[in-house]
């Protein structure tokens, strides 16, 4: 049998028929286009916050932030929200994927301060001898303390590569070596933020003599070394303050990094309240992601 078309079959049908049909069928369309609306919802909407009460709401990545709560225990709303909107700004300014590592040292314990929000699941920081953990970040005592991010510095290309650390302490009485891998090996591919009591920054990073800065006014702040394809470069707060320079060496100390000390020095008994290491960065770029991570360390 031939099928009918459909306006044939609604006309044979009475009147009191059709009325019936559009009882039934009117429900089902109103079900459907809710479903449709829900759906449509849930799959277009991000979650946004105003973290900073100013009406600027961003968006939150909230898988790389619920697995980061998931591995820390941090329960302060305000802290998950700082967290959201700097891994938003991460990303968007474009500093997210050019690091291996990101520790926010967040949540004032041990097991909090430890994690890698980049990657939840690798770089996890193991604690030696006493930090003291606090909202700002692990105090260290120069060299009994220390952590050690299990991140090899083979992995890094001696022309692509970076390491940052953003201390809360003004103090040149010794030698900051706040993080390194081995001052006994070449490159030892480690950062001071002093030098001989002089408040001026030095990194032998992917270099034999090292790369000095500009003597500053302060060690608080964020230091940031960062190995390109023709300098290594030394940054404080997002600015350039590179002296001199040498030469970069195809080498690797085959280590792993250490925050707080390098190993065959004495550490820095500074506060860590961020440190990354990664892939080179840019002057352009490390001017945004010292604006990005100081807004961070001032809200936690």
């Amino acid at each position: 049998m031939t099928p009918r078309p459909i306006f044939l079959l609604v006309a044979a049908l009475s009147f009191s028929q059709i009325i019936l049909f559009l009882r039934q069928i009117i429900p089902l369309v109103r079900i459907v286009s809710l479903s449709i609306v829900i759906v449509f919802f849930l799959f277009s909407c991000q979650k946004e916050i105003d973290y900073a009460g100013d009406g600027n709401s961003e968006k939150i990545d909230t898988s790389a932030l619920g697995k980061f709560i998931a591995a820390t225990g941090i329960t302060d709303a305000t802290l998950k929200a700082n967290l959201g909107s700097l891994i938003s700004r991460a990303r968007i300014h474009g500093w997210w994927d050019l690091c291996k590592a990101i520790y926010p040292l967040a949540g004032g314990t041990a097991s909090s301060s430890c994690v890698n929000l980049k990657d939840t699941g690798i770089y996890k920081i193991t604690w030696s001898g006493s930090p003291v953990f606090a909202n700002g970040g692990a105090t260290f005592d120069g060299g009994a303390s220390y952590g050690d991010t299990h991140l090899n510095d083979s992995i890094l290309a001696y022309n692509n590569a970076h390491i940052s650390f953003f201390s809360n302490t003004n103090d040149s009485t010794i030698d900051q070596w706040v993080m390194g891998v081995d001052d006994a090996l070449s490159p030892n591919n480690e950062l001071s933020i002093t030098n001989a009591g002089f408040k001026q920054a030095v990194a032998y990073f992917f270099t034999v003599n090292g790369t000095f800065s500009i003597e500053q006014t302060s060690t608080i702040g964020w230091y940031l070394v960062s190995s390109g394809n023709t300098a290594v470069r030394i940054y404080k707060d997002g600015a350039d303050i590179t002296s001199t320079t040498d030469s970069q060496v195809d080498r690797h100390a085959n280590n792993t990094f250490l925050i707080g000390t390098t190993r065959s020095l004495t550490g820095t008994n500074t506060q860590c309240t961020f440190a990354t290491i990664g892939f080179n960065i840019d002057s352009a770029t490390a001017a945004v992601m010292y604006s990005d991570i100081l807004d961070f360390v001032t809200r936690k």
